[in-house]
C-alpha cells in the first residue's frame, strides 16, 4: 500500500504504484489516537484520491471523531445528495461537525481521475481562521471563519468510512494515495 500515514502506530508495507482501494461499503483503515493525528492551530491534509462514486451521502477521507459528533475532524468529498450541486468537492467538519465549512466553488475531485487534494486551517485569533481547498495544486477557495480553539477526541483515525464505528453509512468508494 503506498498510503503514506504520518502516524507511527499505523504500518504497511510502501511499494511504488500501488494504493488503498475502498469499496464504499464497508472497508476503511484505523488506528488507534496519538498525540500525532490531534490536530491544533494549523494543520494541513492532504494526497491523492481517485474518486469513483459521488451518489448520495457525503463520503468520507479521514476523519477521528467522537461517537457524540461533538470532538474531532473529518474530511469529505460531498455526495449528491447530501450537498447538491456540489458532489464531488471537498467538506471539512471540525468540533465533530458543528463547524462545516464546505467547498463551493466550482472545481471538483476528477470522477475515475487521480487528483491532488489538500486542506490547511490556520488559527488566527481572535475571529478569523482561514481555511483554504486546493485541488492539483491549484487553490480553488478560501473560507474565512470564528472556529473556537479545536477540541479533540481519543478516539481512533478512520480511513475511507464513516466516523463513527459500526456505521458504514459514509463510504468512500476509490483509491486513496500518500494521504
Amino acid at each position: 500500500i503506498a498510503l503514506v500515514c504520518m502516524v507511527p502506530e499505523l504500518f504497511s508495507q510502501y511499494y511504488y504504484n500501488q494504493w488503498a482501494n475502498f469499496d464504499g461499503i464497508n472497508d476503511y483503515m484505523a488506528t488507534a489516537g496519538n498525540n500525532d493525528i490531534t490536530l491544533d492551530t494549523a494543520f494541513t491534509i492532504e494526497g491523492w484520491i481517485f474518486v469513483q462514486d459521488t451518489v448520495g451521502t457525503n463520503k468520507t477521507i479521514v476523519s477521528k471523531v467522537n461517537n457524540s459528533l461533538s470532538d474531532g475532524y473529518a474530511l469529505l468529498v460531498q455526495g449528491s445528495s447530501s450537498s447538491p450541486g456540489n458532489a464531488g468537492k471537498l467538506q471539512l467538519n471540525l468540533h465533530g461537525g458543528t463547524y462545516v465549512i464546505a467547498q463551493t466553488a466550482s472545481t471538483r475531485l476528477a470522477l475515475n481521475g487521480w487528483s491532488h487534494f489538500a486542506v490547511t486551517f490556520q488559527n488566527a485569533f481572535p475571529n478569523s481562521d482561514t481555511i483554504k481547498f486546493y485541488i492539483n495544486g491549484t487553490l480553488v477557495q478560501t473560507a474565512i471563519s470564528n472556529i473556537p480553539s479545536l477540541t479533540n477526541t481519543s478516539d481512533s483515525l478512520r480511513i475511507g468510512n464513516c466516523y463513527l464505528p459500526g456505521n458504514y453509512g459514509n463510504g468512500f468508494k476509490g483509491r486513496l494515495d500518500n494521504l
